[in-house]
């Protein structure tokens, strides 16, 4: 059952698939074999610079945790929606899944994030009975996460905190809304976030740019 994924491009990447789109096209109008060579390269070459980013922001999150104070066991970076600068970077300590941003061009910026208490299914819902069907699908979202599940301030919504609008907040795209007062064989109600995206969009466009985050300094 153990999940691996590479975390090297983002879900949805324009600079890599319309290139290759375009391309493709070209190669097909024009009977080309170099073009379509030319967007196997491009593929390669794209996917290589996810993963130089990716060990760049990974050594970014360790060293924030060990600045903090913390452990760096179980972390995980992801790039943000369609871009390889701005990463996502989560780590787990003391029960709470801390989030921040890390802008990488030539020089490491760290963009301050903000922290959310992990899932913590007997403690949360201990009214929820282990035998109910919003415990098996409490599960099955767990499994789905790769374990990274949050609860914030709706104690009845659980998140999946690795993906959010704007990658150094912990409001996820989408969660599952749990209610004990259901019946033993009732599912959980599947949420979408409807936040006031044009706001996020604001924001994310401010990362982008580098506004408030800070360079990180490395020191051993």
């Amino acid at each position: 059952d153990e999940r691996i994924s590479w975390n090297n491009i983002s879900v949805v990447d324009p600079f890599l698939t319309v290139p290759i789109i375009i391309l493709i096209i070209i190669a097909i109008l024009r009977k080309n074999k170099f073009i379509s060579f030319l967007g196997i390269i491009y593929i390669f070459l794209f996917l290589g610079m996810g993963v130089v980013q990716k060990n760049r922001a990974e050594e970014a999150g360790k060293y924030l945790a060990k600045m903090r104070g913390h452990g760096d066991t179980k972390l995980t970076v992801k790039p943000s929606l369609g871009n390889l600068l701005l990463w996502k970077v989560i780590y787990e300590e003391n029960n709470f899944y801390h989030v921040d941003a890390v802008r990488l061009l030539l020089e490491t910026e760290h963009c301050q994030g903000t922290t959310i208490k992990k899932l913590n299914t007997f403690l949360d819902f201990d009214k929820l009975s282990k035998d109910s069907q919003q415990y098996k699908d409490i599960k099955r979202f767990n499994w789905f996460s790769q374990g990274y599940l949050g609860v914030g301030e709706d104690k009845t919504i659980i998140t999946d905190v690795r993906y959010s609008a704007v990658p150094n907040e912990v409001d996820g795209l989408w969660g599952i809304k749990i209610n004990p007062s259901k019946s033993k064989n009732d599912h959980v109600e599947w949420v979408v976030n409807r936040a006031d995206y044009n706001t996020k969009w604001k924001k994310f466009i401010d990362l982008i740019k580098g506004k408030g985050c800070k360079r990180i300094l490395y020191k051993n």
